[in-house]
């Protein structure tokens, strides 16, 4: 679940009826070689212990329905914690598979004094759904979708029924300053995490002082 969350090519190879025999020494984070490490292998000892698992979990992709009844309530909740992979009918009748999320620390860029997030990305709109296209070509981009166009949520019966939008927020997160693990987060922007007062003040002065007002969610 975490990986699905975490990696934007996990979702992919799992819907994908594919095997690979050698893992992957050098990966880095986000990259295909980890998401294959995760499946194929990381995985390996956990495959083993539960013969059948990973075409358990390919099969029941959307076994409870292509997508939640709720005027993507469970969407936007699975959004604010990671990426999700859906499919959208876009203006040509032609289906769109994109993975998103309204995550801000899986967003690239964000440290660029040119960023800023596009308006709604913080309230649920069934009728403008905005989110970050993780699959689209570098630099990537926002888009935006009515839930009516959504087609499917892949695995999104899966990722609810782990409740993994109730975890504990900083079990994920680490000192923005000292990459310690996180005990608060910062009071306007409610992105960045610190360990302590004295980190959040040395940070506030190294540069989130200008980066802060452009991640606070509009």
């Amino acid at each position: 679940v975490r990986a699905l969350q975490s990696n934007s090519h996990v979702a992919k190879l799992l819907i994908h009826d594919e095997v690979r025999d050698d893992s992957h020494s050098s990966i880095s984070s986000g990259s295909l070689e980890q998401a294959e490490n995760y499946v194929f292998f990381g995985g390996n000892k956990a495959w083993k212990r539960a013969a059948g698992a990973l075409s358990w979990l390919r099969t029941i992709c959307t076994r409870s329905g292509p997508k939640p009844d709720d005027y993507g309530q469970t969407l936007f909740n699975l959004l604010t914690t990671g990426m999700v992979m859906v499919a959208v009918e876009n203006e040509c009748c032609f289906i769109d598979y994109m993975i998103v999320t309204t995550r801000v620390n899986t967003i690239p860029g964000t440290g660029l004094p040119e960023f800023s997030l596009p308006p709604g990305m913080k309230e649920h709109d069934p009728e403008r759904i905005v989110c970050y296209n993780c699959s689209a070509e570098w630099p990537g981009r926002f888009v935006s979708f009515n839930y009516e166009s959504v087609r499917e949520v892949m695995f999104w019966n899966v990722l609810d029924s782990c409740k993994v939008y109730k975890d504990d927020e900083f079990e994920r997160k680490s000192c923005s300053h000292c990459y310690e693990p996180a005990k608060s987060l910062c009071s306007i922007c409610h992105v960045a995490a610190y360990c302590s007062r004295s980190c959040q003040k040395k940070d506030w002065k190294e540069g989130h002082k200008m980066q802060c007002p452009k991640l606070v969610k509009r």
